[in-house]
């Protein structure tokens, strides 16, 4: 199953069952963003908050995306 995150100007699709974790991160610009580490080693920022991606993991879930 996968949810449909952004960042920047960019729309990417992840699959669920490769997010190992993620956090809210603020780099030194203050751009506000959430990294997110995915099980293949790499990172994918995004613009979606923490509590958004859990909401569109569950939400992927109940729809058995």
């Amino acid at each position: 199953m996968f949810i449909k995150v952004s960042f920047k100007n960019e729309d990417i699709y992840i699959n669920v069952a490769h997010i190992e974790m993620f956090k809210h991160r603020v780099d030194h610009t203050q751009i506000d963003y959430t990294q997110i580490w995915l099980g293949n080693g790499y990172t994918v920022a995004v613009n979606e908050s923490p509590d958004e991606i859990l909401k569109l993991i569950e939400e992927a879930r109940n729809h058995g995306n």
